[in-house]
């Protein structure tokens, strides 16, 4: 891993105590953002509405999504 990162051997473990942490640490990464715009989140926009836009930033290069609710259903739960 550290060849390929174009570190020293010994840079790994100084930042990651695990290979798990490695694999991880974009997951927790992007769950802390996504955490932070849910609690400072307006009044009007609601969870859904953050997660939508959270998602769009993640997928948004992947997968284009049509603006609004998925066809023949509502927005409500």
């Amino acid at each position: 891993m550290a060849a390929a990162a174009e570190v020293a051997p010994r840079t790994v473990p100084l930042y990651f105590c695990s290979r798990q942490d490695i694999a991880l640490s974009r997951f927790t990464e992007s769950m802390d953002q996504l955490t932070a715009r849910l609690c400072d989140r307006e009044p009007h926009d609601t969870a859904m509405e953050i997660l939508g836009r959270w998602l769009g930033r993640w997928l948004g290069p992947v997968v284009k999504f049509p603006p609004g609710p998925p066809s023949g259903r509502t927005t409500g739960i």
